[in-house]
């Protein structure tokens, strides 16, 4: 472990002494899986300097759940002014919070909103991703009413699925207010990936997704887009554990 650590602090201060060319922090993230304590990355997290910080937001985001520790610097950096460390920090909040961390899920959920056009794309991703748990968790502490209605509409349309459901959704996908029909989108695309099922590729639908895609919202359009590609390979995926579990048993 001795030599972990040292190896470890060595890395850090490369980075602050020459910068991260990328494999320093990939190796700095290798020392953190093999027992280097996470909590070390701190310094980095909270460094002034962008390129230090942005590294930092990196391997938080690779860190995933282990990152857990790191809970209140990553909150603190969902309002970073550089958007590349908001957008790894979005996506190390998605994979490292759980249902008793509902104040930072409602904190990342605010980047819906935010001025650069890649992180608004990530919010609706985090939205995609959570855990139902995770959002219901986050609800009753987001501040914005816009966005809780939006949620709780989301978290209700999903909760009994049904055909009718998706004629509300494409309803909800022409409204005019933005939040509404990007919500709606989300909830398309969470139903129907909760509906994929190996042994019935016609369990795929891609009906509200492929209306979103039409819409004259240009980020709507590109959202859709992205899980239109993204819905089949998850069901070719199911498709092929299904079928290395049955080979399994032969």
């Amino acid at each position: 472990m001795t030599s972990d650590i040292v190896r470890g602090d060595e890395l850090i201060e490369r980075i602050f002494t020459d910068g991260d060319d990328g494999q320093t922090s990939n190796d700095l993230l290798k020392e953190m899986f093999d027992g280097y304590p996470v909590e070390k990355l701190i310094p980095l997290l909270r460094s002034d300097d962008d390129e230090i910080a942005k590294a930092g937001a990196f391997i938080a985001e690779e860190l995933a759940a282990k990152a857990a520790p790191l809970m209140s610097d990553l909150t603190r950096l969902l309002g970073h002014r550089n958007r590349s460390v908001r957008y790894d920090i979005l996506n190390a909040v998605l994979l490292a919070t759980t249902p008793n961390d509902g104040e930072v899920i409602a904190q990342a959920l605010t980047l819906i909103h935010d001025p650069e056009r890649i992180v608004r794309s990530n919010a609706l991703d985090f939205l995609v991703c959570a855990d139902r748990e995770q959002l219901v968790a986050g609800l009753p502490h987001v501040a914005d009413r816009n966005i809780a209605a939006g949620l709780g509409w989301l978290l209700d349309a999903e909760e009994s699925p049904s055909d009718d459901g998706y004629v509300e959704i494409e309803s909800r996908i022409d409204d005019n207010d933005r939040l509404v029909r990007w919500f709606a989108a989300v909830a398309a695309t969470r139903i129907s990936r909760r509906k994929l099922d190996p042994l019935n590729p016609d369990s795929l639908n891609l009906g509200p997704l492929n209306h979103a895609a039409e819409s004259s919202d240009e980020e709507l359009q590109e959202f859709a887009a992205r899980q239109q590609r993204a819905l089949p390979e998850e069901l070719e995926r199911l498709q092929r554990r299904l079928q290395r579990a049955r080979n399994r048993k032969q």
